[in-house]
């Protein structure tokens, strides 16, 4: 018995080491100290590993749960307008960690700036927005062939098993500024897409997502599709089947 209680003791104490977690908190505010209010937080392990984000709320607060680690965490701060911020914390057992004030300061270089990079991409501070031609779209068959058509550098799209990744990164997938499924990419018509917009920094709206890719829908208000996917193995009776039907009204793009 006294074996089977120093066990479970043991298993206990692994299992809540295992389960730590560490609360970092902070402001964001600019070199004049006026608050920033949605201010992306992103956290990485190792530079490039991506753990958690987060947004500061009307009093330019924030709030951060990440896994206590023993690797250097770096917390990534972006706002537009503003030059990014980077602060690295050491790793530690301290339940919660307060940064204080992080000041941002403005980018001036970089405000209303935008490059028109061809006849049918236009690059501003935060993103690239691609406006699909007739030309692109003439062999695409749902939203992964079309964004595979527009031949975006540095963006690798997989029609075959329906990911995308940005810089070997994964991607968020939008429409019309709403969070996707794979499914609703896929029965998207290419016809009616109007553009596309790939920010490489992500989105504040979506703190998780380091790249976010928003197709934007021609709004129509009349009509509707229906959609038809299946595969069949010619040597047995076995096979799978897909049958969308949707309307061809979009929300408007605010």
């Amino acid at each position: 018995m006294k074996y089977i209680i120093s066990f479970f003791l043991a298993f206990v104490a692994c299992s809540l080491k295992g389960n730590n977690v560490q609360l970092i908190t902070g402001s964001v505010i600019d070199d004049e100290s006026n608050v920033l209010v949605n201010a992306t937080i992103r956290c990485f392990v190792d530079d490039t590993t991506f753990v958690k984000g987060t947004t500061t709320n009307s009093n330019g607060d924030f709030k951060l749960e990440v896994p206590q680690t023993d690797k250097m965490q770096r917390l990534v701060f972006s706002y537009l307008g503003y030059k990014e911020q980077v602060v690295n914390i050491q790793p530690s057992e301290e339940a919660s960690v307060r940064l204080g004030n992080i000041v941002m300061k403005k980018d001036i270089t970089q405000i209303h700036e935008v490059i028109v990079l061809g006849e049918n991409q236009v690059r501003t501070e935060e993103k690239l927005m691609v406006y699909p031609t007739k030309e692109e779209l003439r062999h695409a068959y749902d939203g992964y062939s079309a964004l595979d058509a527009l031949m975006v550098p540095e963006l690798s799209v997989s029609t075959f098993d329906h990911s995308i990744k940005y810089m070997n990164q994964t991607v968020l997938l939008c429409i019309n500024g709403r969070e996707a499924t794979q499914g609703e990419v896929r029965d998207l018509d290419a016809k009616y897409i109007k553009r596309v917009d790939l920010y490489p920094m992500g989105k504040p709206e979506f703190p998780q997502a380091n790249t976010v890719i928003d197709v934007i829908m021609k709004v129509r208000d009349y009509a509707g599709t229906v959609g038809v996917n299946a595969e069949q193995n010619f040597t047995s009776l076995e096979g799978d089947g897909r049958v969308n039907a949707q309307n061809l009204e979009y929300p408007a793009n605010l």
